[in-house]
């Protein structure tokens, strides 16, 4: 999917290169609307990565799980507002509400003398966000299409993450499920996008955008807030209310200090949405 996206990527600046150096379309456009509201939403998918997850059970011996998607797939909503500066320059700022679909993660197995325990792990996040945007765009066809290039930052305000954790003995007769609300430390992430806009009239248009986002976080707390214990299974480990994920080596001073990993949030993005000039 990267791939896809770089090619896709490399083809739209090669086309705003050839078409900005060919063509005079630009000095004769109504540039009376500059400004502009956006709104869109978008599905994105989790970009294939090596997955840190936390594991309360055996919490000072966390593992990286070759798992897709990463914690990123997820349905966005977005809204922002923007300014052409100039016929091809302009800038954005965009909010998106991240409503994250559960990942639902197979951990382990653990094999004793008493039988097999079985561990899952379900992730689910939210996010908001601000993502100030610069762009570069090329008007054709007397601006009623427009592709267009974007690169900016991505700013987490809120990112939490529920964790649904769940034990059952061999045949499932016995399952046992913990619910941790875990908070991340403030990470800034890189969003890149490539896009086409066609004008519907003189102040509506619609769009449609392939985005690239890297996101990487830290955990910073994990609380524990419901639980449902049905028997004792075989192997478990008893299970803390709280832990602190710390950045430092760890020395099992205490236990219920985790040594802090990054977690993906990586995604790619296909946004279909609206503006409106004024």
């Amino acid at each position: 999917m990267k791939k896809m996206f770089t090619s896709v990527f490399i083809i739209c600046l090669v086309s705003l290169t050839i078409a900005q150096s060919k063509t005079t379309e630009a000095s004769q456009l109504d540039i009376s609307h500059t400004s502009y509201i956006r709104v869109a939403t978008s599905y994105a998918t989790g970009s294939n990565t090596s997955l840190y997850l936390f594991d309360p059970m055996n919490a000072l011996q966390n593992q990286s799980f070759n798992a897709t998607p990463s914690l990123g797939e997820s349905i966005l909503f977005n809204v922002g507002i923007g300014k052409m500066l100039t016929r091809n320059i302009g800038i954005e700022a965009n909010f998106s509400y991240l409503h994250g679909l559960p990942i639902n993660v197979y951990r382990f197995s653990a094999t004793t003398s008493s039988g097999t325990t079985h561990i899952n792990s379900e992730h689910r996040n939210k996010q908001f966000l601000f993502l100030p945007t610069s762009i570069f765009q090329v008007p054709l066809l007397q601006g009623k299409l427009t592709p267009y290039i974007k690169v900016g930052i991505i700013i987490p305000m809120m990112n939490e993450t529920k964790m649904m954790y769940q034990i059952a003995s061999e045949d499932k007769s016995i399952t046992n499920q913990y619910e941790y609300q875990i908070t991340n430390q403030l990470n800034l992430g890189i969003n890149g996008c490539v896009g086409i806009r066609y004008k519907l009239s003189n102040h509506l248009s619609v769009f449609f955008e392939a985005e690239e986002d890297n996101i990487r976080s830290f955990h910073k707390t994990a609380s524990l807030t419901k639980q449902s214990i049905s028997g004792s299974v075989s192997g478990q480990e008893k299970m803390l209310p709280n832990y602190m994920f710390v950045d430092k080596t760890y020395t099992n001073s205490s236990p219920n200090e985790v040594l802090n990993f990054p977690v993906s949030y990586n995604r790619e993005a296909y946004n279909l949405g609206l503006n409106y000039f004024f």
